[in-house]
């Protein structure tokens, strides 16, 4: 309607109504949400398939909108919107919702092989930097800085990483541009709000009282200004941020923020302590923005520390952000099980691309278009607040109503399908006194509706669960003596070769479709003579399938994963060589398990130690069989190739295979004494999602030996190096056992010490509790004695819906359920990612008592 053409139907609710001022945001989103799922589901034709189609319907009708406009605008409000943004009236955020689109089209583009996505990317970037420019021009740089003061998103980050595809594809002479890469750089660093940028270079914490997503957006743009420009003040604004967000403002869970800001820095207690607050924390989007910061800086250090983030992140803060099903009906993110191919472990909506009356007319209740025209009628009477400058709008009627169908007091809407693809969560509660579901301390209400809210948490949800397999593998390849590198500082060197830092977008990817060459790891040489074999990071540990390219051989790596079952994280990779296996027949051995054709590949495995493994001292509580009691037992990290043990102290050579434990600085200074003077300190990093490992890798740098990234565990995480040889059919099984811990609030005041999180292993355990209840009476040094399997019976069951545990045991426990046992209390505790309805507890109040003795009665 805004470009003039006819509308194919009714219009979604909630923020996409077609009278919201932020409505194209989740269209950028899902856009983006369709590149990655395309590109990992690349092995699955029927999948990708319809992946491709609602691309390109989306792509054909958004090219439509963009041509009837005529000058490169594209978007779902008018260009008003902006006219009041210069004036400085009150106007939501528009140029939130443009950064989301161009993100969408740049992922299109670079992921799903669709070279129109980038004419249209251009074409808007050309709009709106000229837009930008002419504010600058007509009303001086301190206008635009008040400009900057409406939420913006991460416009900064996408003409960044325009930047940078704009120079590739110029190099490859496919595309042309009257704009150059320079510009689209220069265009992005007027979004480079100096107010956030300078604070954070100098390693000031200014954080208190800032709207978090709006400010992490901008975090992942300085990120991307490094990976484009070299500038080394905003790779520091980039590690300054994360150290002062991690270490002074975020949950166990790896979130942070309540109401959407941050507080004080270690002061997490007066969110955990107000019941208002507490229902407010962890806004989901900024757990989404905070793990493509992480995930940039692994791709700058290779450090483990960050993949450990990662994963603690993803498991406690994304997982448990839909509700795939209600407890009732026992079936919940099962991530991690065995066998399970995490190719096609996507979220999937096949008819949010159609209108809201072509894709369920049936089930468009007279109640619910009722509520949709009160909600029409309550913004004609309730224009938005003239202080309001951000997208979420929590006083907004409006969103109340159609956001809340379930729960209106008024009505009573019955879902007939409940727990279905598109249920999403604002917050992620961390209080005491609720959970996830119904609230009335929570603006949302807690889980909003499928077709009527569509808020930014679901944009940024329905692309977080599409790229679950984004961060699982990493590769590295030497540099070739032979190209060019170009350090210009000492801290964070820049580097550059034939091809550019940052070419992946939307914070993953391994930069796809958008058309690149194999890299031939052959052609890459010691100083000696004889060729550096590519390194494969395994930092996830998820059931997945990885097809890879070495020396021009298909590899395909198969691993299978549990996190669950007991306090064992175990994990199992098969290697095959497809195209040798066809040459000689494969033959089995005695055990009838298949051995390969003989064909072997050359590559260092990277195997994460994360920094909750428990030492071997320790005793780990397990259960050995589903029907058998639990036991405590001394275990520790065991390493089998082809069922051969690897001892690890002495680092022999098994199965071809030499082991050994050693951090990403000690590689790379045996690098730098290998290789000719005119390296730099440089790794070459990409992404591996489980499909296609075909594309160049890209070039960023090592920090230097200063930068300490804060623990995530009671140890520093590290890496296991196997390899380099490895055969077709040969098979790796590692064992980790996690360590059970308490963490303590982030908080420094005196009277918050006792306020603590049940870590297992990357878990963030809640206690499940229908009355509000926290206190546990247990002294925090014997934690790992008071956690014990459950049984299977329901001796301590808080009244929640079944579910199967991790050994297959039908049961009443949400999944890795343990039982929590204090003198006087129990609690069923279980992974807050795996929770959906349940009420819960995500800290404990730890009651000061002496050593454990008397155990609560049952």
């Amino acid at each position: 309607m805004t470009a003039g053409l006819p509308a194919p139907g009714q219009s979604y609710g909630g923020w996409e109504g077609s009278n919201v001022e932020v409505r194209g945001q989740f269209i950028g989103h899902y856009l983006s949400a369709l590149a990655f799922a395309s590109k990992s589901a690349s092995n699955n034709d029927d999948a990708k398939h319809e992946f491709q189609t609602q691309s390109d319907a989306l792509l054909q009708g958004l090219s439509e909108c963009q041509a009837a406009h005529g000058d490169g605008y594209l978007s779902a409000f008018p260009k008003e919107h902006f006219d009041r943004l210069e004036a400085l009236q009150p106007v939501w955020a528009p140029f939130y919702v443009i950064h989301k689109i161009m993100q969408g089209l740049l992922d299109q583009h670079q992921l799903a092989a669709q070279p129109q996505a980038f004419e249209m990317l251009t074409s808007m970037a050309g709009y709106f930097c000229t837009w930008s420019e002419r504010v600058i021009i007509d009303h001086g740089i301190d206008h635009w800085h008040h400009v900057l003061e409406n939420e913006f998103g991460g416009m900064n980050d996408v003409l960044y990483k325009l930047s940078i595809e704009e120079e590739r594809q110029n190099k490859k002479k496919k595309y042309s541009s009257s704009v150059s890469s320079n510009s689209w750089a220069a265009c992005a660093a007027l979004f480079d709000k100096p107010a956030w940028f300078d604070p954070l270079v100098q390693n000031q914490d200014v954080l208190s009282g800032l709207h978090a997503n709006t400010h992490l957006a901008q975090v992942n743009g300085f990120a991307s200004r490094f990976e484009a420009t070299g500038d080394e003040t905003a790779a520091a604004a980039v590690v300054n941020f994360f150290n002062i967000v991690t270490n002074r403002h975020s949950y166990s869970t790896g979130g942070s923020n309540w109401f959407e800001h941050w507080g004080d820095g270690q002061s997490l207690g007066d969110a955990i302590d107000n019941a208002d607050a507490a229902a407010n924390t962890q806004e989901s989007c900024t757990t989404y923005n905070i793990l493509k910061i992480a995930r940039s800086l692994f791709t700058w250090t290779a450090r483990a520390d960050f993949a450990d983030f990662y994963e603690r992140a993803i498991l406690n803060g994304v997982l448990g952000i839909q509700r795939t099903k209600s407890a009732t009906f026992g079936q919940r993110h099962h991530h991690h099980d065995d066998a399970q191919d995490h190719s096609m472990h996507f979220t999937h909506a096949p008819n949010l691309h159609l209108s809201l009356e072509e894709s369920r007319p049936e089930k468009l209740t007279s109640t619910e278009r009722a509520m949709i025209a009160a909600a029409d009628a309550v913004h004609a009477v309730h224009p938005r607040p003239a202080h309001h400058s951000v997208v979420s709008w929590p006083d907004d009627p409006a969103t109340n109503i159609t956001s809340n169908l379930f729960i209106n007091s008024n009505v009573t809407v019955t879902d007939d399908e409940p727990g279905q693809p598109g249920q999403y969560i604002y917050y992620m509660p961390l209080g005491h006194e609720g959970g996830k579901g119904e609230n009335p301390r929570a603006w949302t209400h807690g889980w909003g509706d499928r077709f009527n809210t569509f808020w930014c948490c679901y944009g940024s949800a329905v692309e977080s669960f599409s790229k679950l397999a984004d961060s699982i593998y990493f590769w590295y390849q030497h540099p070739s003596p032979s190209s060019s590198f170009n350090s210009t500082n000492t801290s964070f060197s820049s580097s550059s070769s034939s091809f550019n830092a940052g070419s992946g977008g939307g914070g993953g990817g391994d930069g796809g479709g958008g058309g690149g060459e194999s890299m031939n790891e052959s052609s890459n040489i010691r100083h000696g003579g004889a060729p550096y074999p590519p390194i494969l990071f395994v930092n996830q540990f998820v059931s997945s399938t990885l097809r890879w390219k070495v020396n021009e051989e298909d590899v395909v790596i198969k691993q299978s994963a549990d996190l669950y079952s007991n306090n064992v994280a175990t994990s199992r990779v098969v290697i095959t060589i497809p195209a040798s296996a066809t040459i000689a027949a494969r033959t089995r051995t005695a055990d009838n398990t298949t051995r390969g054709s003989g064909a072997s590949v050359n590559f260092y495995l990277y195997w994460r130690l994360p920094s909750w493994l428990k030492n071997e001292e320790d005793d780990v509580v397990h259960r050995t069989s589903p029907t058998s009691t639990s036991s405590s037992t001394k275990m520790k990290l065991a390493v089998r190739i082809n069922g051969e043990t690897l001892d690890l102290s002495a680092s022999p050579r098994v199965h071809g295979t030499h082991a050994q434990t050693i951090s990403i600085e000690k590689e790379q200074e045996k690098q730098q004494q290998e290789a000719p003077s005119s390296f730099s300190r440089s790794l070459a990093f990409s992404s591996l999602v489980p499909s296609s490992a075909t594309r160049p890798p890209l070039q960023l740098p090592l920090s230097s030996s200063s930068f300490k990234p804060p623990k995530f565990g009671k140890d520093s995480s590290d890496y296991i190096i196997l390899g380099p040889e490895w055969n077709d059919g040969d098979v790796l099984e590692v064992d980790m056992p996690m360590r059970i811990t308490v963490e303590n609030l982030n908080d420094s005041h005196p009277e918050k010490q006792n306020l603590k999180a049940i870590m297992m292993g990357p878990f963030q355990m809640a206690g499940l509790t229908d009355n509000g209840d926290r206190e546990i009476d247990i002294d925090p040094e014997y934690i790992e004695k008071a956690v014990t399997m459950l049984e299977n019976n329901n001796s301590y069951s808080s009244g929640h819906g079944g579910d199967k545990g991790g050994d297959g045991v039908e049961n009443s426990y949400p999944k890795g359920a343990r039982l929590l046992s204090g003198k006087t209390k129990k609690y069923v505790i279980a992974p807050i990612g795996q929770l959906i309805d349940e009420k819960y507890t995500a800290y404990f109040d730890f009651v000061p008592v002496g050593p454990p003795g008397a155990v609560a009665s049952q």
